[in-house]
């Protein structure tokens, strides 16, 4: 079913691409802005690379937030 391994997922090459599409103004749940975490880019990607081959990344929990709509209704940002 599945034909890709996790090294060719999380290749350094496929890391680095998927942190390019990120907002340059972005900042995670932990605080850290794109701008603190691209300043030593390619030592973060690795590291992160090096947690996700030997289970140990713990990824933030999401954080839910609501969105206002027409009428007072409230609608969550995803539906469960």
């Amino acid at each position: 079913m599945f034909e890709l391994t996790l090294e060719q997922i999380f290749s350094s090459e496929a890391l680095y691409d998927a942190s390019q599409q990120i907002s340059r103004k972005s900042i995670g749940l932990d605080e850290q802005s794109f701008k603190e975490f691209s300043k030593n880019l390619r030592q973060n990607l690795n590291e992160l690379q090096k947690e996700l081959f030997t289970s140990t990344f713990t990824p933030e929990p999401l954080k839910r937030i609501n969105i206002p709509k027409r009428r007072w209704r409230i609608t969550p940002s995803w539906p469960w």
